[in-house]
């Protein structure tokens, strides 16, 4: 395709995203499976894919009569808003004890410019999460022929809308979801950068961690995932884990704090936390760690490649930071509702394994039917919650 094509294919896909923003993604999906473009073109195709997710943000609102995070952030977005100068925001922010700076900065800054449009928030940070997301999926693909990789794309991009990523929590929990989108960017770049630790990925990380803290807890995946330790010491860091399993591990953290003497914002926080009971720990949350282990193994038993063996040990410590954290239901069901940076690129790992074609296709469909059950029900019960003011 010349330039002058490109251009003129650009600004006729532009003009029908401004007239039919969410029909449109089907035309962009389409695009990227027959076509051959650059990546700098199908980075701009999944920003316009990620900004019509963001305008679905935009018109979110909650039906509900009791506290729920969108209404917090909205109310935080307002009193954002009434902040005289950056002093006074920083100096606020402090005394609050917040770590989530990142976050907070880029809300008033929002808040100064549409002091009284809070649905600014969930448009940014919606869109925000999945164009983060479409990145990684784009960099994990990069390594493929031509033909495999458009295939490739247009698979993880359809499956991520489909399954992986489910909206309603890209504008509920927008912090911990944006948060660990980033990360997940962050560890596929360094797999795909010969596990070499760039400034970018540096960058990235800390990014992560200041939209949200709780990513500083997943920030060993991507600095340890290729030690010569985790793989000499397998086995014993995942029958280790399952042990940890039966503990809360925020009550343990809080009686070493409390006992030493830490910072007191963290162990408010970390008391919060384990003696939480506003959530319940149901058995499809469960199921979706049964359901990643086994993968796991799949893909640990028959990988047959430099990346595909890198990936394999993020997975490796994912799935040991879950069930750490299993006894604990808040900390638990959170990281499991965020973890979708990696069950995307499992799902995108399991092309890549050695085994029978019959049997890799079995495991890619029940991976994703499985994921695209849990966000059915996910959505059907945050529906049902809302109409019924839980």
């Amino acid at each position: 395709m010349s330039n002058k094509e490109l251009i003129l294919l650009l600004v006729g896909v532009v003009f029908i995203w401004f007239l039919f923003p969410f029909l449109s993604i089907f035309l962009l999906l389409f695009l990227m499976l027959k076509i051959n473009f650059t990546n700098n073109t199908l980075s701009f195709f999944a920003f316009l894919i990620a900004l019509s997710f963001g305008l679905l943000g935009y018109t979110t609102h909650s039906i509900n009569s009791v506290d729920t995070d969108v209404m917090r952030y909205m109310e935080g977005y307002m009193e954002l808003s009434r902040i005289n100068s950056f002093s006074d925001f920083v100096t606020i922010g402090f005394l609050e004890g917040d770590y989530n700076f990142l976050f907070r900065l880029v809300n008033y800054l929002f808040a100064l410019i549409f002091p009284t449009n809070a649905h600014i928030l969930p448009f940014f940070w919606a869109t925000f999460v999945y164009w983060i997301s479409f990145l990684t999926i784009l960099e994990f693909c990069k390594d493929k022929t031509l033909k495999i990789r458009r295939e490739r794309i247009f698979v993880g991009f359809f499956c991520a809308i489909m399954a992986f990523i489910m909206f309603h929590q890209a504008v509920e929990s927008i912090k911990q979801y944006s948060s660990v989108a980033v990360m997940g960017y962050a560890i596929v770049l360094k797999i795909m950068n010969r596990d070499v630790i760039t400034k970018k990925i540096v960058a990235l990380a800390i990014v992560s961690i200041l939209i949200h803290f709780s990513s500083f807890l997943i920030l060993p995946i991507l600095l340890y995932y290729n030690s010569n330790f985790v793989k000499r010491y397998f086995w014993f860091i995942f029958f280790f884990s399952l042990s940890a399993s039966f503990i809360n591990v925020n009550e343990f953290f809080l009686s070493i704090l409390g006992s030493i003497g830490g910072d007191v914002g963290i162990i408010y926080k970390l008391g919060q936390y384990a003696n939480y009971s506003g959530w319940t720990l149901g058995r499809l949350y469960i199921l979706n760690l049964v359901v990643y282990g086994l993968t796991f193994f799949v893909l640990y038993y028959n990988r047959k490649n430099e990346n595909l063996n890198s990936i394999t040990y993020v997975h490796f410590l994912a799935l040991c930071f879950l069930l750490i954290n299993r006894s604990n239901t808040l900390n638990f069901v959170r990281y499991t509702i965020c973890f979708y940076p990696f069950w995307i690129s499992m799902f995108l790992s399991l092309f890549k394994v050695r085994i029978d074609k019959l049997i890799q296709s079995f495991v890619i469909i029940s991976f994703f039917f499985f994921f695209f059950y849990c966000f059915i029900i996910y959505i059907g019960n945050a529906i049902y919650m809302d109409l019924n003011g839980y």
